[in-house]
């Protein structure tokens, strides 16, 4: 069954961004209700902020619903996606179990776990534009040639990307292997690879937009700080300058900032200094989090 093709047997059920797992802790960890996702979730809508929060090469993603491998197969309702795609899939059995039921235009995809080469290929449709591999690929030196090729095909739009993360895992030869293939290819001129990812985009608004908006901040903080009003002063605070923070580290500290869908701060590795202070984030990140959703829900209760 294609991707992209509409459902022939049950009526899809439709969203515009899901995450799909086979794990019961992935899941409950995706369904949590949290302050700064309830606002990213918000912003989100914003495309100028999408690019923000996604940063260069990257996807950034939000979801509105979580979903469970097998209770899809059980109801046999396929899954019809609009916008955004994530999965996490901790084998290429349960990726194999889970695309016959997945299709739409969706075109940003996140991948987690492990799959194969062929899986991958299934999964990117003609209509993703932003591609993100967190999982681990399985990869013989016979894949190289067709899946570099593939690679360097895909990236189109706006601000597209093809992004492997976890480039460890991928052998050096392969790495050569997309090097020469996108060198071939005009339509990508930037190819950018480093410890930990590859990086495919056939253009990049993302440091424009940085500027724009940096200079919007600017402009509005200047004006704000002048003014007298006490809500003036509390937009100023609460808003704007926290606003401008976040996009200096996003501009700067990009690789630091943890991502929507990063699965445990705990489960990652201490072993480098890059590692610790990501870890160390996301714990401060976390705690947080639990004081303004705690605060968010008492004025809501205050409200009623």
């Amino acid at each position: 069954m294609k991707l992209n093709a509409a459902p022939k047997l049950y009526p899809a059920k439709v969203f515009d961004q899901v995450f799909i797992t086979n794990s019961d802790d992935v899941r409950r960890w995706a369904s949590k209700d949290t302050f700064f996702f309830r606002v990213f979730k918000f912003l989100y809508q914003y495309g100028i902020l999408r690019v923000i929060f996604d940063g260069y090469g990257g996807v950034n993603p939000m979801w509105q619903a979580v979903l469970l491998v097998d209770d899809v197969i059980d109801k046999k309702r396929e899954i019809c996606i609009e916008d955004t795609l994530v999965l996490h899939c901790d084998s290429p059995d349960a990726y194999d179990k889970i695309i016959p039921y997945i299709y739409g235009p969706y075109t940003r995809l996140v991948l987690h776990g492990c799959i194969t080469v062929d899986q991958v290929k299934q999964l990117v449709n003609k209509n993703v534009q932003n591609v993100r591999i967190s999982a681990k690929i399985e990869m013989t030196e016979r894949d190289y040639d067709g899946f570099a090729k593939f690679m360097v095909t895909q990236p189109y739009g706006l601000n597209p990307c093809f992004t492997i993360c976890r480039n460890e895992d991928l052998a050096l030869e392969f790495v050569k292997k997309l090097e020469k293939c996108s060198g071939k290819n005009r339509s990508i001129p930037r190819i950018e690879v480093d410890e930990k990812t590859i990086c495919l985009t056939t253009s990049n608004i993302t440091p424009i937009v940085y500027s724009i908006y940096f200079s919007f901040l600017i402009v509005v903080i200047s004006s704000v700080s002048t003014n007298e009003s006490i809500f003036a002063k509390l937009f100023l605070i609460l808003f704007l300058v926290p606003m401008l923070v976040f996009l200096f580290i996003m501009m700067f500290f990009q690789n630091y900032v943890p991502q929507t869908d990063t699965i445990d701060p705990f489960l990652v590795p201490t072993n480098d200094l890059n590692s610790l202070v990501y870890a160390s984030i996301r714990f401060v990140w976390a705690q947080m989090d639990i004081t303004l959703l705690k605060m968010c829900d008492y004025v809501s209760e205050i409200q009623k």
